[in-house]
């Protein structure tokens, strides 16, 4: 499972509200705003465009920045949105690999995601 699959999971219509995209961009850029500065975070609020392109274009620009930018991301979806986040394509085969005793804390899953799961 890769990014790529949380991304189209995350963009389909319905699944993320204007006001949810908004609270995690805000909060990437409040906390982290060597994450996502403020003109970065103007475009990815900017509600001329459609909220999924919006959203994509998000994803793909944490994804340049490398795996610790798209940490943050997940964290800040976790923060604001549990249950959407623990639907995540990702978060459902970690589940699975923590039945059989593969992963065993948050901290391993983030770390192991970013090492294994998530190379593009």
């Amino acid at each position: 499972v890769t990014r790529q699959q949380d991304m189209y999971f995350l963009t389909r219509n319905g699944r993320l509200s204007e006001h949810l995209v908004d609270k995690i961009i805000l909060q990437l850029n409040r906390v982290y705003p060597q994450i996502l500065t403020n003109k970065e975070a103007e475009k990815f609020r900017n509600p001329k465009a459609l909220l999924h392109i919006r959203l994509s274009d998000l994803i793909s620009h944490l994804q340049k920045k490398g795996d610790k930018h798209c940490q943050e991301f997940y964290r800040a979806l976790q923060i604001n949105a549990e249950q959407l986040y623990n639907d995540l394509p990702s978060r459902k085969i970690l589940s699975k690999l923590g039945d059989f005793g593969f992963g065993c804390t948050i901290n391993f899953d983030w770390n192991w995601k970013s090492k294994s799961l998530y190379q593009l």
